[in-house]
């Protein structure tokens, strides 16, 4: 289930690619220094040996893989729905 709403998230990223990839990073970007995790750390756990990737992903210039999704949501505390929708929009959809 988790990796099908991945697919279809991440296929809803390639139609728009600059304002998808750019979106998910600003959303991870947010996040993580709201939570005071370092780029360095994420990066890590992402399985990146330098935090310039994970710099590139907040940027935009580059996509997180689907595969490092769930791994992105699990360390930044959040669900894979909270990497790609604000928290207004999440509330809405389930009142």
């Amino acid at each position: 289930m988790i990796f099908s709403i991945c697919e279809f998230i991440i296929g809803l990223q390639f139609t728009k690619r600059e304002s998808g990839d750019l979106m998910i990073g600003q959303r991870i970007k947010s996040i993580r220094q709201s939570k005071g995790i370092t780029q360095v750390h994420l990066a890590k756990e992402l399985g990146y040996s330098h935090s310039s990737a994970l710099s590139e992903i907040e940027s935009g210039k580059k996509r997180l893989s689907a595969d490092k999704i769930p791994i992105a949501a699990k360390v930044l505390g959040v669900s894979i729905e909270e990497l790609f929708f604000d928290e207004k929009v999440l509330v809405s959809r389930t009142s």
